[in-house]
């Protein structure tokens, strides 16, 4: 790691500065006053996404500091397990500092004196925090507010929620979400709104289609080969019908679709490399029509229900 007198120890923003700081790994760094991992200063403006702050440490903002007339963006950052001596072991803003942090995984940070999570030193600021999870830092929040985060010492707010996020390690890291963590589809918007409906928070990879999860999305992983599996026509839904087809996979012994309308999740096994459903067959489909998208994808299975090709990315249509 690399290290500062006074602040910035891993990067420095100063004065007007509107650095875009994204996909990075700001580890191990140290600064003897502000900001071990990141500091803004001054009337800068930076954005701060896709990244993993990790063991860092200072006085004042362990993982990040801004103060004096700053306006940052923290969105979509794991922040985990910095330090402080005074306050911020993972963020701290002061003097007139407008940050808007948006879904960050804020965890297992510490201070030695005052608040191991988000610490604000001036309690007129503006400030915006939403759809994080802030979990394991002692004291998370200190003279700030949150709304639609999983708090785990209680800060009330609306849509806040205090449950164990259920963390579990995936191939990226350790803080993805178990299928059952209450932080899944809690947030304030839509994953597609929040920009996030192309990575993920679980562990098998799943993109984030309906409302936003809680907490830092993972991009996703090089380990699952793409699909080979082509649709070879766009879905056709009229008439309580959809007929969709794709290419056929030689070593497939049937295929899998799934699909999700409205909110209501549901498969089929099917044996052709083509699916046309009436409205009420299958014991699934009836009610749907006028619900808005639909959207689904195809994976290929061998006999004994392994995937062998797939699944192909989620895609969508309009149900009428």
């Amino acid at each position: 790691g690399n290290s500062a007198g006074r602040f910035g120890g891993g990067i420095n923003c100063n004065t007007n500065c509107y650095a875009v700081i994204r996909d990075n790994i700001i580890a191990g760094n140290t600064a003897v006053v502000w900001g071990g991992g990141i500091s803004s200063k001054y009337y800068c403006s930076c954005a701060i996404s896709n990244n993993v702050i990790s063991g860092n440490t200072a006085n004042y903002g362990g993982g990040i500091s801004a103060d004096q007339w700053c306006t940052p963006t923290i969105m979509n950052n794991l922040i985990e397990s910095n330090s402080a001596t005074t306050g911020g072991g993972a963020i701290y803003f002061a003097i007139d500092t407008v940050p808007m942090i948006a879904n960050c995984t804020i965890v297992s940070n510490t201070a030695d004196s005052i608040c191991g999570g988000v610490f604000s030193g001036d309690t007129t600021s503006m400030h915006t925090i939403i759809d994080c999870i802030i979990w394991g830092n002692g004291d998370d929040l200190f003279d700030c507010q949150a709304t639609y985060c999983c708090i785990e010492d209680g800060d009330v707010g609306e849509g806040n929620i205090h449950d164990d996020p259920m963390f579990v390690p995936g191939q990226l890291g350790d803080y993805y979400l178990n299928p059952l963590s209450p932080c899944i589809n809690a947030g304030s918007q839509s994953a597609a709104a929040a920009g996030l409906s192309d990575r993920t928070t679980q562990a098998d990879e799943s993109l984030d289609m309906d409302e936003v999860d809680m907490g830092y999305h993972y991009a996703l992983s090089d380990s699952t080969p793409p699909s080979t599996i082509i649709i070879t026509s766009p879905p056709d839904f009229y008439y309580n019908t959809i007929l969709l087809t794709w290419t056929p996979i030689v070593e497939a012994d049937r295929y899998l679709f799934e699909y999700d309308i409205g909110g209501t999740v549901a498969s089929l096994e099917w044996q052709d490399s083509w699916l046309r459903l009436i409205a009420g067959d299958q014991g699934a489909w009836a009610g749907f029509v006028g619900l808005g998208t639909m959207h689904y994808r195809v994976s290929a299975l061998d006999a004994l229900n392994n995937v062998i090709d797939g699944p192909t990315e989620w895609m969508g249509c309009t149900c009428y």
